[in-house]
């Protein structure tokens, strides 16, 4: 069986070039495969033994990888982007702010963003339950990384303490996240200990980031801003641009039709 990550089978492969038997290529992908694994060991034992990040000054810093601290720095450099109001007892809105956007990005970042960003689309609710933040666009059931609009949501409860809200802790990311997680916990050199605790802790996974202060009582609660249907958040077109049968009640923005297999019984 082939080994091939990314590098799939290119100008190496057997099928390409007659002069390489399906010996030779097999090698040659698995050679590659080995290099790739030493590559992320180095990076792995580099983000365990040499922790300073200097580029980023966030409570995370320390203990995250190298790829996961890059992602939370971006996370939390676009929460300036977005605009806060609490919607219930423990429901916060955070919508995109266009007029924020165009005032600290060049023409050049917002034209390269047009498709992430705009305030039709980027409407999200943000519900705090207890103790965890839990978000409706599911970012961090993907990624296990906190999203923006917890940031946003956490820097507004810190605010009405006339507190700053610094970032959340190591302890708010899956330890897959974790440098020490991923250099220590199935390392066969590790301690047994360590390594039951890291399997322990793995397959226990947190519900949501932590919430650093409650949500106290004085923060005003206003009406919710009704979220709009996907044909109607899109940017890059016009709703007259669609054809006449998209208006006829769409299925979030598309319609789908139901076909019933032949001969099932």
């Amino acid at each position: 069986m082939l080994i091939g990550n990314k590098f799939w089978i290119k100008k190496h492969s057997a099928p390409m070039q007659a002069t390489m038997t399906l010996h030779t290529s097999s090698n040659t992908l698995n050679m590659q495969a080995n290099i790739k694994a030493k590559e992320i060991e180095e990076i792995i034992f580099n983000d365990f033994h040499h922790s300073n990040k200097t580029w980023s000054s966030l409570p995370t810093s320390p203990y995250t990888t190298t790829v996961a601290e890059g992602i939370t720095t971006g996370i939390m450099s676009h929460a300036s982007l977005y605009l806060y109001k609490q919607a219930n007892v423990d429901e916060f809105q955070v919508l995109f702010d266009d007029a924020s956007a165009v005032h600290n990005s060049s023409d050049n970042e917002i034209e390269d963003n047009s498709d992430i960003h705009s305030s039709k689309e980027c409407i999200r609710l943000e519900s705090i339950k207890g103790k965890y933040c839990i978000c409706s666009c599911c970012a961090f059931v993907v990624t296990s990384l906190f999203c923006v609009h917890m940031v946003q949501a956490c820097q507004y409860i810190e605010e009405s303490y006339d507190q700053t809200f610094e970032g959340f802790s190591h302890r708010d990311d899956t330890d897959r996240w974790t440098s020490s997680y991923m250099h220590l916990a199935y390392k066969s050199s590790s301690p047994t200990n360590i390594q039951k605790a890291n399997n322990t802790l793995a397959s226990n996974d947190i519900k949501g980031p932590t919430l650093v202060s409650s949500i106290p009582k004085s923060i005003k609660v206003e009406e919710r801003t009704p979220t709009l249907p996907a044909i109607e958040r899109l940017k890059s077109y016009e709703l007259m641009e669609f054809p006449v049968e998209y208006d006829k009640d769409p299925f979030d923005g598309m319609e789908t039709t139901f076909v019933e297999p032949i001969g099932c019984s």
